[in-house]
């Protein structure tokens, strides 16, 4: 069975992407299992994912088991996933920048993300799915943590929109 293509399912959102792999599972000996927590789908069965930064052939990726998808936090459409790899879990936010392509086995229950690759806004070099991100409340843009943070210390505004933050709860 050739892979799905389920891009415009996993920027509608958790539920839309579930009902879909649902759809395709309806014939398995051991059926999609799950506990549906407000809008997140803690998964029993074994879900694999890779990540990749881009289409480009020596792309960085990230690879593990998908433990659970989820609404994006910040509202925006889209979803999340908390990937477990052998050395860490990392949460993976998806929305309609950042997805290139996602691609669903139902025979293997695999997805194959590709990126859009996203610039930090702050040093200007990729976003691997690797690394710990974190997003402005006002406007959204993505950018890498701690550099993010340091900037947000020295101007005490956001790079993109330059709306006025604080670090307090941070």
């Amino acid at each position: 069975m050739p892979d799905e293509d389920l891009t415009k399912e996993l920027i509608e959102g958790p539920d839309k992407l579930i009902e879909v792999i649902e759809k395709k599972d309806i014939d398995k000996k051991d059926p999609l299992s799950y506990t549906k927590t407000l809008k997140t789908y803690l998964f029993d069965n074994e879900i694999n994912a890779t990540i990749l930064a881009s289409d480009k052939p020596n792309a960085n990726k990230f690879s593990g088991i998908v433990e659970w998808i989820g609404d994006r936090r910040d509202d925006e459409k889209g979803s999340e996933f908390f990937i477990r790899s052998r050395s860490e879990g990392k949460v993976i936010t998806f929305g309609i920048n950042n997805v290139k392509i996602c691609n669903y086995n139902p025979q293997k229950r695999s997805f194959k993300i590709i990126q859009n690759p996203v610039t930090c806004p702050v040093c200007n070099q990729p976003i691997l799915p690797n690394q710990s991100t974190i997003t402005c409340p006002n406007c959204h843009v993505v950018a890498h943590k701690d550099d993010y943070l340091e900037y947000l210390k020295m101007k005490g505004e956001c790079p993109s929109c330059s709306a006025k933050l604080t670090l307090k709860g941070k």
